[in-house]
Formats: structure tokens, C-alpha cells, sequence
């Protein structure tokens, strides 16, 4: 069995948001929950720091963007 790392794991953490928004899509949070999540993504998530995860974090902001 292969053991995860830390490099491993963390993309694979962003993989919850589809279905959280998917969740949440007839609430009255939705598009502030929405935006803060793009945000987070597209802003935060691109900082040199998270390297090995931006790439996971744009292919997660399109697919959010793609369904609402």
C-alpha cells in the first residue's frame, strides 16, 4: 500500500465544493457562498505558497463556474 503525503492530499481536499454547491443551490446563500468559493480559488488558492495545488484549484473554479 502506498502511503499519502501531504503533497497527496491536499488537492484532493478541494474536490468537496461541487457537491457542497450542489447542496446548497436553492438556498438564499448560494451566490455569496458562490463567490467566496471563486474567490478563494481563483485569488487565494494561486499564491506561490500553494504551488502544488493550483493547478487542482483552477481545474475546481471552472468546474464550479461551469455549474452554476
Amino acid at each position: 500500500m502506498r502511503g499519502l503525503n501531504s503533497q497527496d492530499r491536499e488537492p484532493r481536499l478541494l474536490l468537496w465544493f461541487l457537491d457542497y454547491l450542489h447542496s446548497i443551490w436553492t438556498w438564499q446563500i448560494f451566490d455569496d457562498v458562490l463567490v467566496k468559493m471563486v474567490d478563494f480559488l481563483c485569488e487565494e488558492l494561486q499564491h506561490e505558497r500553494f504551488q502544488d495545488a493550483r493547478p487542482v484549484a483552477m481545474v475546481v473554479a471552472a468546474d464550479v463556474g461551469l455549474s452554476s
